[in-house]
């Protein structure tokens, strides 16, 4: 096993990555960073543990630095389960990007992990402003060019100016250009230009902390040199999963087999979606043509849904409903809206039983609901729906950040679910989806964010000998 730690607060003095054994029925060799503070008061050491190359999990520890000496006997505090798969193929790349706040001014830091190697962090990209309004303004660009309208003179003129699709292509490119050209530091775009052409359809996950950027939409160029064809949620097999949330909890590696036997799907008839109804349609044609089994409500109101995640009858969850993101409180305002227009919020995902299930069965969420994929700060955590179902332990999670039109998002369904069954992994069955979904003038192509392993696939037979 190979840890590296992360100490914003420390220098590092001495290796930040080193390999331990996991021994049979003893105590592994103990590991030791040697670590000078930089400034007195609370921080926070991070650990992420590696297996042969794959994330197996994130660890964080609060310590306190204090001008004086203190008796405190070692505290073993809570610990963070790590799951190990043996035999798993670990992803080609590994970027993980951590939100910095422990410093006066707020930073990005970027450190590049290749398969089995140590790994390189990048000079900190300093942030001037507000990440949240940046971004809050960035996705309502995005939803008003799905509407074939151009955003500034809709929002400072207050005019609706229709774009041509050629139009709208362009600027899609200038957000991935300006993420590239802002977001992603020298030295790393200097690596990514020496290697360019050995990048391209390799394995990518992003592993961060931070809830705001669309880093799905990158898309590298070099001025008066080159510029790739297309983002990297293209030219790379790109998945994401989160590392730890703001108030330090860390969180268990994606599992590269997802069981896809229990499937239910939530559709409310009265959401005026037509293509949503066409999208159960498919997920019940499929159920039967594959020998899955339908666990769906007979209605889709909030008490039905509640029952269901309660008792826990479902291995994949599947949404096609209108959605929203409220920024101020993500958690309990965000929602997918059931039939007779009753909001389900990633609050509702709490308790015992429901969050029984997603931790011992890691099941798959695919939220076919505008702005259901976007997340921000809450009051002491990410809010959002990917932090609160990845906390609880699911497997995998896809949903769009930003607002999709009903026929593309019922496409990207359609085909990412055909790909999935002919044994494709998660990542090809995606990036097979998103050019399917592809239509000039139309971004919807690119709004959906994908948490999970890239080389994670599903399997359609229990394991355990207890089946929900």
């Amino acid at each position: 096993m190979r840890v590296r730690i992360e100490a914003p607060a420390f220098d590092v003095l001495n290796e930040p990555e080193q390999e331990t054994t996991v021994l049979p029925d003893y105590d592994s060799p103990p590991l030791v960073f040697d670590l000078r503070p930089r400034q007195v008061g609370p921080a926070r050491i991070n650990f992420d543990f590696f297996q042969e190359g794959n994330p197996i999990g994130t660890t964080s520890l609060p310590v306190e630095v204090t001008e004086h000496q203190v008796n405190h006997e070692a505290d073993q505090g809570s610990r963070q389960r790590l799951r190990f798969e043996p035999s798993v193929t670990s992803p080609d790349l590994m970027l993980y990007i951590s939100f910095e706040r422990f410093r006066e001014q707020p930073a990005l830091v970027f450190t590049l992990i290749r398969a089995g190697q140590v790994g390189r962090t990048f000079h900190p990209v300093p942030l001037q402003s507000d990440p949240a309004t940046h971004t809050a303004r960035l996705y309502e660009h995005l939803t008003v060019l799905t509407e074939q309208l151009d955003p500034t003179a809709n929002l400072v003129l207050g005019q609706k100016r229709l774009l041509p699709p050629e139009d709208i292509e362009r600027r899609l490119k200038h957000f991935g250009h300006n993420l590239w050209k802002y977001l992603i530091p020298d030295d790393l775009k200097a690596v990514y230009a020496k290697e360019r052409s050995s990048w391209q359809d390799k394995t990518l996950l992003i592993v961060s902390d931070e809830p705001y950027i669309p880093w799905e939409l990158v898309w590298p160029y070099e001025q008066g040199e080159w510029q790739d064809d297309a983002p990297w949620c293209i030219t790379l097999r790109l998945t994401r999963w989160l590392r730890r949330d703001f108030q330090g909890n860390g969180h268990e590696a994606p599992p590269t087999q997802i069981l896809f036997r229990n499937i239910a799907c939530l559709a409310p008839t009265d959401s005026g979606l037509p293509f949503a109804k066409e999208e159960k349609k498919f997920l019940e044609t499929l159920i039967a043509r594959h020998g899955l089994v339908n666990t769906s409500p007979q209605k889709y109101t909030w008490t039905e849904v509640m029952e269901l995640l309660e008792r826990g009858v479902y291995h994949w969850l599947h949404v096609a409903a209108h959605g929203n993101f409220y920024p101020p409180t993500p958690e309990s305002d965000s929602a997918i809206w059931l039939q007779e227009k009753r909001p389900l919020t990633p609050d509702s995902i709490v308790g015992p039983d429901i969050e029984g299930h997603i931790n011992q069965w890691r099941p798959g969420f695919v939220f076919n609901a505008c702005h259901s994929g976007r997340q921000g700060w809450a009051l002491t955590n990410l809010g959002g729906w990917a932090n609160r179902l990845i906390s609880s332990g699911a497997g995998l999670f896809i949903a769009p950040m930003w607002t999709v039109t009903d026929g593309q998002a019922f496409v990207f369904a359609q085909t990412f679910y055909d790909e999935l069954l002919k044994g494709n992994i998660v990542s090809d069955s995606v990036r097979k989806a998103r050019l399917a979904t592809r239509m000039a003038g139309d971004p919807t192509w690119l709004a959906y964010t994908v948490y999970a392993h890239p080389n994670a696939c599903i399997r359609q037979s229990v394991q355990l000998a207890d089946e929900p």
